[in-house]
Parts: C-alpha cells; structure tokens; sequence
C-alpha cells in the first residue's frame, strides 16, 4: 500500500515491478477535513480507462500508460479526472494497494 498524487508516475510513488491489473485504490474528496463538518466524497475508477477525460462519471481516477511522463519502470501513471477545478476547501486523500512481483 502507498499514497500516491495526482499526476504521478506509479514508480515514484514506490510501486516497483509489473502490478496487476485491476488496480486497488481508495480515492476521495473530503471537504471540511478535521471539522465536525467534514464531508466524503469516494470517487469511482473512470469508467472509460483507456481515455479517461472521455469518462462520463467525473470526477474519477485512473492509472494508465505515460511514457512521455514516466520514463522508468512501468510508464504507469496515477491521474484524477474532474470537470472543475478543485476548491482550495478540499482534501485529496489517495492510497492504492498494489500486488507487485517479478514475472
């Protein structure tokens, strides 16, 4: 398990070797954070992957490949997916478990 950002490469974020597919993340918008007024907001994987700003349910996340981006190891890349910017009121709270090994 890791924390992991938006718009980083998923070695950066110390997931080594192949990962399996499909990904283990818990990604979430939280409003109000550490006030009894706090709010949650679980966001969903995209459902279009292979084009994520094509999605239909934004806001959501994806993993996908970003040689451009990432020049080591998998080129896999982590990325939130939104149809408005993010207010500075919210908290992006973001982990994913991944299986890694060698193949």
């Amino acid at each position: 398990m890791g924390s992991i950002v938006d718009g980083q490469c998923l070695d950066e974020a110390g997931f080594r070797g192949p990962t399996q597919y499909p990904y283990d993340c818990s990604v979430s918008d939280l409003t109000g954070f550490g006030t009894r007024d706090q709010a949650e907001n679980v966001l969903p994987w995209c459902d279009d992957n292979n084009t994520p700003a094509s999605s239909t349910n934004k806001p959501c996340w994806a993993i996908g490949s970003d040689p451009r981006a990432c020049t080591t190891g998998s080129e896999l890349r982590f990325w939130i997916e939104r149809t408005e910017p993010l207010s500075l009121e919210t908290t992006v709270i973001s982990y994913c478990y991944a299986c890694v090994g060698t193949y």
